[in-house]
């Protein structure tokens, strides 16, 4: 029977400037991270800011709280505050994720050019689940690559909030939602 590990936060983290990697990575199988009411912020470091990495690993769960990021150019749009490439049966619930920090505008007229990165990034992971999560302020609300979430493999992708994210639907490989 496989270990089952959970880490809760007990305070706010925020990377400093110049901080380079994620604030967290997942680094085994059956991870929980709890963010509770407290808040990973990650926009001091700017286009580089990753909040989790859930690597390859399977059954990694990200749950509640709080995440802030400042993406300001195109560079950025790589970039995820939440990234899963590989694995299976990942869950992302009940976490707002935010890209303009301290009340920053956001571009609320669908240029492409104007928000950037994305909220949620799941490349090659075979089922899970993605719900209950609020994303704002993104070039990506949440994108779905190669991967089974939801189809052809078990999990849904339901009950999301997206709001001023510049892309609603992507082609290809690969399924975008904002």
């Amino acid at each position: 029977r496989p270990l089952a590990r959970s880490v809760t936060l007990a305070q706010s983290l925020a990377a400093p400037a110049g901080w380079t990697g994620p604030c967290l990575t997942v680094g085994a199988d059956n991870v929980t991270v709890t963010l509770g009411t407290f808040t990973i912020d990650v926009s001091a470091v700017g286009d580089a800011g990753v909040a989790v990495d859930a690597g390859a690993f399977n059954n990694t769960s990200v749950i509640s709280g709080t995440i802030v990021t400042n993406y300001t150019t195109s560079a950025a749009d790589a970039s995820a505050a939440i990234e899963a490439t590989g694995g299976s049966n990942l869950t992302a619930s009940g976490v707002t994720v935010n890209n303009k920090p301290n009340g920053s505008p956001c571009a609320t007229t669908g240029n492409t050019d104007q928000n950037h990165g994305t909220a949620i990034s799941v490349t090659s992971v075979s089922g899970g689940t993605i719900g209950s999560n609020t994303a704002f302020c993104y070039q990506t609300g949440i994108m779905v690559q190669n991967s089974a979430v939801p189809r052809q493999g078990t999990g849904t992708i339901s009950g999301n909030s997206l709001t001023w994210n510049t892309y609603s639907m992507g082609g290809g490989t690969s399924e975008v939602y904002s």
